[in-house]
């Protein structure tokens, strides 16, 4: 829903990031103009995100979900 949602509001360029491959490949059809694997740790390759902040961002979205997020919202 992000992406579709800085679409509308005009984004001229969304790349979206995520673990799951698959899932972000899928998401190709709603808008990102480019997608970026993170490995298991949470890390891209670091030539991918240079080449992207390079050419300047204005807004990061970062999601936390699942264990670390229930981490988190019970203080640790």
């Amino acid at each position: 829903m992000a992406v579709q949602i800085a679409k509308y509001l005009g984004a001229k360029k969304v790349v979206a990031t995520g673990r799951n491959r698959e899932v972000l490949i899928g998401l190709l059809s709603i808008g990102p103009d480019e997608v970026i694997s993170l490995d298991r740790d949470g890390k891209a390759s670091e030539g991918e995100l240079r080449e992207q902040f390079a050419q300047r961002i204005d807004v990061v979205l970062d999601y936390l979900w699942g264990a670390k997020c229930r981490a988190n919202t019970r203080g640790g």
